[in-house]
């Protein structure tokens, strides 16, 4: 797979946050990243990672929507009605996954690979975190062929334990599935962003179905594209 370099400023459109934050993250040593000619170069699969790694820095509160510039409404496009669940009746981290891989079998190739990325990628690093929300993704993004990036949602009838850094319980999950590492950061980040609105997270564990699950996403998304 070709190396994808991003500049300061897609990072920080990507991830909704300052440009000079991630300079500051980049000068730490926190952010993967590397100058040339001095300029800062980040290699979309190592921020990705560190994304990944940092959701509840992200969430909530911390993102700037003053920096969502690109106006594509992604999360809209990948998140189709046949992919939702709400609510779900699963009662642990394994019967989740398993639920989410259903809900987007008839999109992918091979399912049952797919169910052993995202479980590898659970043990090796949660990807739950605060406000009771987690974004499960395969271990290696691009392995699965996809026409085009998907996301899966459910809503639990109940909240479950899934490795949140706060130790929270969680109830609201997204799988992301992309067909390349910049693709990923881009939704990753759109989602981060969505899901820093004042109120979504309440609004959408009120949901009465999943038709109102998706308008709220939607909607939101809408607002946000609208003033970028």
């Amino acid at each position: 797979m070709p190396t994808s370099l991003l500049n300061v400023a897609e990072v920080a459109s990507a991830l909704a946050i300052d440009p000079r934050s991630v300079e500051r993250l980049a000068e730490a040593r926190e952010l993967p990243g590397r100058k040339v000619k001095g300029r800062w170069q980040f290699r979309a699969a190592e921020v990705s990672d560190w994304a990944a790694r940092n959701l509840g820095e992200l969430h909530p509160g911390r993102t700037d929507p003053r920096f969502a510039r690109d106006s594509d409404l992604i999360v809209s496009t990948a998140l189709q009605t046949e992919a939702v669940k709400v609510p779900l009746h699963a009662t642990s981290r394994a019967s989740v996954l398993r639920e989410l891989v259903a809900l987007c079998q008839r999109r992918i190739s091979d399912a049952r690979t797919l169910l052993n990325s995202l479980e590898e990628r659970e043990r090796e690093r949660p990807t739950a975190f605060p406000g009771g929300v987690a974004i499960p993704h395969p271990k290696q993004v691009g392995r699965f062929e996809v026409e085009w990036p998907i996301i899966a949602a459910c809503r639990l009838h109940s909240p479950i334990p899934f490795g949140a850094p706060d130790g929270a319980l969680t109830d609201l999950f997204f799988l992301v599935i992309c067909r390349e590492y910049r693709e990923h950061l881009i939704h990753l980040g759109r989602l981060c962003r969505l899901l820093t609105a004042p109120n979504i997270i309440d609004e959408l564990r009120a949901a009465s179905d999943c038709a109102h699950f998706i308008d709220l996403l939607q909607r939101e998304e809408q607002r946000l594209c609208a003033s970028g």
